[in-house]
């Protein structure tokens, strides 16, 4: 094992391939190189495949290689994982990439790679892990029967996804969002009974999502979102007995959104905003603790004060009747209780001032009258 990631390291001044590959050549029992992370600023030789035959992990990650991928790295006959992801590789990515029979993960994005992925990489039998690569995926890659992780986001595919892609049986994770994919889903996707992740957003998907999605009961994360699917959302989804997070947003969906959903148990967390959705938001399972954010965007959807979005009116004159009844009986008695005590207390105070003013009178002196004497007679 030779671990040098995280470096310094540098090519020799003047020299433009990486000369120090070679004098490894004699390390017949090296397994394991990793020279990521530094600034090597050259180009793999293409006697890079005279390095041992057992090494299995080959990682040159952001490490400033140029040129292309050599014809050499063929030779490799050990390899179980070759990453050589942001670099400045140039070129198309060789055929001789199919002689590694023992390959396991491939990573050679974030390059300046041209052209389409080779039908070589087909013949890698033992590939469980393609991730980051571009261009179109060739027909034949429903050939690699062992592969189980799939991660081709922001990738830049265009065209079509091949068939054969959903028949990969053994497929856990699927990623190719983010790219200019169009078409419809295919029935067959149906087939992917293994996945547990499923993203396809970001891409020119259209038509109807298929009922057979809702076949894939081990699927835990779905996201169809930024597409142009239509139609309604699939009653089958209510079979996704594993799902705990879908983002159906930014589609053309309608119709009203199945209640059914709400019997998926394991169901944390549904986006449908910015379709064309309508009637009532169902208030059960997951729907209890969504926010209004997850159903912006649908004109016609009407849900419960949990959510924020005004409620449908609902018309029940039997309960209305019997509540009416139940409120003149207890609000009519004490009213008039009420009002009887008012009358009483209003009496009870005119007859007290009425009698303090007959007392006021009684304490009034008599007035004594005099006999009138004029001036002349007190003279």
């Amino acid at each position: 094992m030779l671990l040098l990631n995280h470096n310094q390291l540098t090519n020799e001044p003047r020299e433009h391939e990486l000369q120090f590959f070679n004098s490894l050549a004699d390390c017949r029992m090296l397994q394991d190189l990793d020279v990521s992370k530094n600034k090597l600023n050259g180009i793999l030789p293409d006697t890079i495949g005279n390095l041992s035959s057992t090494i299995e992990f080959f990682v040159i990650i952001d490490a400033y290689v140029n040129g292309p991928v050599p014809t050499g790295i063929g030779n490799m006959s050990s390899l179980t994982t070759l990453s050589l992801r942001g670099n400045n590789l140039v070129g198309s990515i060789p055929s001789d990439i199919g002689k590694l029979k023992q390959l396991q993960g491939l990573s050679l994005i974030d390059n300046k790679l041209q052209g389409h992925i080779p039908e070589a990489v087909c013949r890698l039998s033992n590939l469980v892990q393609l991730a980051d690569l571009f261009g179109l995926i060739p027909a034949c890659i429903g050939n690699l029967s062992m592969l189980q992780y799939l991660s081709l986001g922001y990738s830049h595919f265009a065209s079509k996804l091949p068939l054969s892609l959903w028949k990969t049986s053994g497929l856990l994770h699927i990623d190719v969002s983010q790219n200019s994919i169009e078409g419809e889903a295919p029935l067959d996707i149906g087939e992917l009974k293994a996945t547990v992740d499923l993203y396809l957003s970001g891409n020119q998907f259209s038509g109807e999502i298929p009922n057979s999605l809702g076949e894939l009961k081990n699927l835990q994360s779905l996201d169809l979102s930024n597409n142009s699917f239509s139609g309604q959302i699939p009653l089958s989804f209510a079979n996704l007995i594993s799902l705990e997070f879908m983002d159906l947003s930014l589609n053309a969906l309608s119709d009203p959104i199945p209640k059914s959903l709400e019997k998926l148990l394991y169901l944390k967390a549904i986006n449908v905003s910015f379709n064309d959705l309508e009637s009532v938001i169902p208030s059960g399972g997951v729907f209890a603790n969504s926010t209004l954010q997850s159903f912006l965007g649908n004109r016609g959807l009407r849900g419960t004060h949990i959510l924020d979005v005004p409620a449908c009116a609902i018309t029940n004159l039997g309960h209305q009747s019997k509540s009416k009844k139940i409120v003149l009986n207890i609000v009519t008695p004490v009213v008039a209780s009420t009002f009887l005590i008012f009358v009483l207390v209003l009496i009870w105070i005119m007859k007290r001032q009425k009698k303090g003013k007959s007392k006021d009178v009684e304490r009034v002196p008599g007035i004594r009258t005099y006999q009138l004497v004029s001036y002349r007679e007190i003279q």
